[in-house]
């Protein structure tokens, strides 16, 4: 069972802290696998009633902020949370203008999460790549529901203000 969990959850997670952890000596594979030994020690404790997403982000959160206070880690300036984002520029579907515009709107969507304050990065990531409910953001992050979706309403009309300039 830990293994199907290790294979779909081990390169999200590590993305996750890459999105948390700014001091680049730091193995982010490390943590990510202290992370999942967490978990696997703690499966027992999972209550299935609830979403295992919000759990295991929940795990993952709270060793990255145990870490920061232990002073062993700082927050990233994510500017790389969105390399997560595959565009193929060899997809013969796109024309090569089309490929242009991608490339573009993939380098000012990183630089504009990348200056977005921890909490917003972190909301950014689980609302855009994982596609977590604000309940289920809530619960991790320990933020109430309608100040995420507050947050993610500000992070979408500031990107929008990016993207049409």
């Amino acid at each position: 069972m830990f293994e199907l969990i290790w294979k779909k959850y081990n390169q999200r997670i590590t993305i996750f802290v890459r999105s948390m952890i700014k001091n680049k000596s730091i193995d982010i594979g490390d943590i990510s696998q202290d992370i999942m030994l967490k978990v696997y020690e703690n499966l027992h404790k999972y209550n299935p009633l609830y979403s295992f997403n919000t759990w295991i982000y929940s795990i993952a959160r709270n060793h990255c902020l145990d870490c920061l206070k232990k002073k062993v880690l700082i927050y990233k300036n994510t500017s790389n949370l969105l390399d997560t984002i595959n565009i193929n520029q060899n997809d013969s579907a796109i024309n090569p203008d089309e490929n242009v515009i991608l490339s573009e709107m993939h380098h000012i969507i990183k630089s504009y999460i990348g200056e977005l304050n921890e909490i917003d990065r972190q909301i950014s990531f689980l609302r855009f790549y994982e596609k977590l409910s604000y309940r289920e953001i809530s619960k991790i992050i320990d933020i109430p529901a309608g100040t995420i979706k507050y947050r993610v309403h500000n992070i979408r009309s500031g990107l929008k203000i990016v993207l049409e300039k």
